[in-house]
């Protein structure tokens, strides 16, 4: 299904797991301020990677790995957490 519209509308969540949960259709901008883990990896998210992800300055990790995002991976990215980023896993989609 897709993602409960509440979990976008948090802002002082750093931890966000959505990992083998099955939801589908555009990934949903989030106002999580500080993010610093993003894990929505193995689900059915599809249409173009989020483009925000540079938004989140405390971002160091995010799997958006196994999905069916389509497109190119964005040029924001290469600034995502304020430049500081460790991981990020793109792998199985259809970029």
């Amino acid at each position: 299904g897709k993602l409960p519209k509440a979990l976008t509308n948090l802002r002082a969540m750093r931890w966000l797991n959505l990992h083998h949960n099955s939801f589908e259709g555009n990934f949903p901008k989030l106002r999580l301020r500080d993010l610093f883990y993003l894990d929505a990896s193995y689900n059915d998210f599809s249409g173009p990677l989020p483009t925000d992800l540079d938004r989140y300055s405390s971002l160091r990790v995010a799997y958006l790995d196994h999905n069916r995002f389509t497109g190119t991976v964005p040029a924001s990215y290469i600034h995502a957490g304020n430049d500081k980023i460790k991981e990020l896993h793109l792998d199985n989609n259809e970029l």
